[in-house]
């Protein structure tokens, strides 16, 4: 049994870019950056940005790209997808052209992609909003949590030192 599946935690790195397939249905594309530390030779460790192309699609997808901007933080779940296709090049009349590369051999016109299909997604921004503390969960307000019980003098009772 094999298990795909994909659950990241990142910054937005531009806007996302909504569109539609040939069918009419919505396709939202993004991209996801977040760090990872790599120990150096002299033991210190530096932070290696890495970036992941995500879709969503469907309807979701149009409701929340207009809130999909660059730097906010969301949470992702999702599989991984990766697919190849041949990229065509063509003239300004719209004639498939091939293009050679300086030594006489077709320029390779073979791409691919890895992508996370994003099945789940959550905003990890907190804003402040006219003084008041919200977490944004996709167009969602929670209400906020009781205080915790304070004592007279301000602190928690319960502290354990």
């Amino acid at each position: 049994m094999a298990v795909n599946h994909v659950n990241l935690i990142g910054n937005l790195t531009r806007d996302a870019a909504l569109q539609n397939t040939n069918n009419g249905t919505p396709v939202m594309n993004f991209t996801l950056a977040f760090s990872e530390q790599a120990r150096q030779q002299d033991g210190t460790y530096k932070a290696i940005p890495q970036y992941v192309d995500c879709v969503m699609f469907g309807n979701r997808a149009e409701k929340v790209a207009q809130y999909f901007k660059k730097g906010v933080k969301i949470g992702i779940d999702g599989s991984l997808r990766y697919h190849n296709w041949d990229d065509h090049f063509y003239d300004a009349s719209g004639n498939e052209i091939q293009v050679f590369t300086r030594n006489g051999q077709p320029k390779s016109t073979k791409r691919n992609q890895l992508q996370v299909i994003v099945d789940e997604f959550e905003f990890c921004n907190s804003r402040n909003n006219g003084g008041e503390n919200e977490q944004s969960n996709g167009g969602y307000h929670q209400q906020p949590s009781a205080p915790a019980h304070s004592s007279a003098n301000g602190y928690d009772d319960d502290v354990p030192f």
